[in-house]
């Protein structure tokens, strides 16, 4: 053969590959051309994908997909793209398949959500007898969260004889504690009823009939190719599957309770199933959807593996979450609105259901403003980011730096530090000197367990103790405080998370062993007291735009950017110099 014609098949060869690689891409894309709605959701997940979210959403109004698509990567290393095939782990999402599994069971008269477990388990100890499947499922039976990691190998009997050495937190049926291990004896109980493996239960009866050929434990390894890596903080972590399992799938600290890995081209057929287009009957969908314990506040209660709530705006809503603080993903359905989406996400830096109020109002507010779309130099590469990484200070604060392959997140503590980033004036600078200043004093009296320690926040004539009494009813929960740290005050923009609540908010790092928990401190424009939130830690996305000068965008509404150039050991913002200390 000659050269020419050698030439020419291979380059028939690249025409035909690329014309195939992009045939995939684009039958894994689906962006409805006459749905507004589709099209601002697709917006703005475009553009928090340069912040640092990566994973897929599929959205249908009723049966119809109207967007189905993947953004980011799903391995960084291999630089492979995140599509809509691409699998990885819900999480607890895994509780609404094992709640339909036990209703299944029920609708043959196997089994009865009233059953109790001293039926399936002989030798339960006596605080447990009388525990029912009901209670399970709405985590209202006292059982604790967990007795162990994900990734331990923990046999059935094991985690059995573990599980029976713990006290009870309440009264079955009297209280609501979620709890894994309440999900784990579910799982058992499938078994135990059906005599057959978990998994295979479920792909018998749920996803074979569903066509949900990639959902599943052991059947998500068929192709490891399609499965997402996850990444931890910015920093390679890997994969759940088989990670510290069995031979026959997960251990009992996570079967029937999380890691059951899918798409969310499967989840879509599952999401039809919810709307009754599939294997399970009206009336056990009604019973599965129903919500019959309230969760810790009075506005959401837990129905069988899934949350029930009315929201003012969107009407009666059906979710779950799931997350192994890696992996998250998010399923949303808004009865009253024929909408139903779910999100999965393999970022830490970026869990799904972090996005999904987001999401509600890019899909029905016609205001909603997407964060900017900022191009990266297509020359960065993740190794030069990496070298950018270290705390810099200034006096009165820091900004810690992580990479997060080709883009550093800004954790900012200070003051001072907040006050560069977010461009306060002199004014707002002297305001929130003040209030941080009264805020510290009553933090101080907060951890030494004071009832009134925020009386001086409060406006007059408040009751300052419930409000002291519900931080410190966390701070017990939780046990064993070890700092009260307070970040900086900021202004709540217009539209931002807190503005409706108040003017202004504080953050405070509340700091135990192997725990964290973020409050923000909400004031009024008089810098009264209105309110304590949780809420993420205030972050900065910078993205390089060269290799030296990036833009740092805020990762909350309303978005606000500052420019940032390195040199050497420091950074520059607003003329300002901050370094790495040795």
């Amino acid at each position: 053969m000659d050269i020419m014609k050698k030439t020419l098949l291979i380059i028939l060869y690249l025409i035909t590959f690329n014309s195939c690689v992009q045939s995939k891409k684009e039958s894994n894309n689906l962006t409805h051309e006459n749905s507004k709605l589709a099209a601002r959701v697709d917006n703005y997940l475009k553009s928090v994908t340069s912040l640092g979210f990566s994973g897929s959403i599929i959205v249908s109004e009723g049966s119809e997909i109207i967007l189905q698509k993947g953004y980011g990567l799903a391995n960084r290393e291999n630089r492979t793209e995140y599509l809509s095939n691409t699998i990885q782990s819900c999480g607890s999402i895994t509780k609404q398949f094992t709640a339909s599994a036990i209703l299944l069971l029920e609708s043959k008269n196997r089994l009865s959500v009233n059953d109790k477990l001293s039926e399936y388990f002989s030798n339960a100890p006596k605080e447990y007898q009388n525990i029912t499947i009901h209670q399970l499922l709405t985590h209202s039976s006292g059982i604790i969260s967990g007795i162990g990691p994900d990734e331990e190998p923990i046999s059935k009997e094991a985690f059995l004889k573990k599980l029976w050495l713990e006290a009870l937190e309440f009264e079955p049926g009297s209280g609501y504690r979620y709890s894994n291990a309440g999900y784990s004896l579910l799982g058992m109980i499938i078994e135990q009823v059906s005599k057959m493996n978990y998994e295979d239960f479920l792909r018998e009866n749920l996803f074979d009939p569903s066509k949900m050929e990639s959902t599943g434990y052991m059947v998500a390894g068929k192709d490891t190719t399609q499965l997402a890596i996850g990444y931890n903080k910015g920093k390679y972590w890997g994969k759940v599957y088989k990670n510290g399992w069995l031979e026959d799938g997960p251990n009992w600290h996570l079967r029937a309770n999380g890691g059951i890995h899918t798409t969310v081209e499967d989840m879509h057929k599952w999401l039809q199933v919810m709307l009754g287009n599939g294997v399970l009957e009206d009336d056990i969908i009604e019973k599965w959807t129903t919500g019959y314990v309230n969760e810790n506040n009075d506005d959401s209660k837990y129905a069988y593996g899934l949350v029930v709530y009315n929201d003012q705006k969107y009407g009666k809503i059906i979710t779950h979450a799931g997350s192994n603080r890696i992996f998250s993903a998010d399923l949303v359905w808004l009865p009253e609105k024929n909408i139903l989406y779910y999100i999965q996400s393999n970022t830490s830096l970026f869990p799904a259901y972090e996005i999904s109020n987001n999401i509600l109002s890019a899909a029905f507010d016609s205001t909603f403003r997407s964060s900017p779309f900022i191009k990266i130099d297509d020359n960065i590469k993740p190794e030069s980011i990496l070298q950018l990484e270290g705390k810099y200070e200034i006096d009165g604060g820091s900004v810690e730096l992580k990479s997060d392959d080709v883009r550093l997140m800004a954790k900012i503590n200070g003051q001072s530090m907040l006050n560069l980033f977010l461009n306060h004036s002199t004014k707002q600078q002297d305001f929130f000197s003040n209030l941080n200043q009264r805020t510290n004093e009553a933090l101080i009296l907060l951890k030494e367990g004071r009832a009134d320690a925020l009386k001086d926040l409060m406006p007059a004539g408040q009751d300052p103790l419930p409000a002291t009494e519900n931080l410190l009813r966390q701070i017990d929960q939780i046990g064993n405080l070890e700092y009260l740290n307070l970040i900086g005050t900021f202004e709540n923009s217009e539209n931002s998370r807190f503005s409706k609540i108040g003017a202004y908010t504080t953050f405070v790092h509340a700091r135990f062993p192997n725990w964290n928990r973020y409050w923000n401190f909400v004031f009024d424009k008089d810098g009264k007291y209105v309110g304590t939130y949780s809420g993420p830690w205030p972050t900065f996305t910078m993205i390089p735009v060269e290799l030296d000068k990036f833009i740092a965008v805020r990762q909350e509404f309303p978005y606000e950017t500052t420019d940032v150039v390195f040199k050497e050991d420091c950074l520059i913002l607003n003329g300002i110099k901050a370094c790495i200390k040795e």
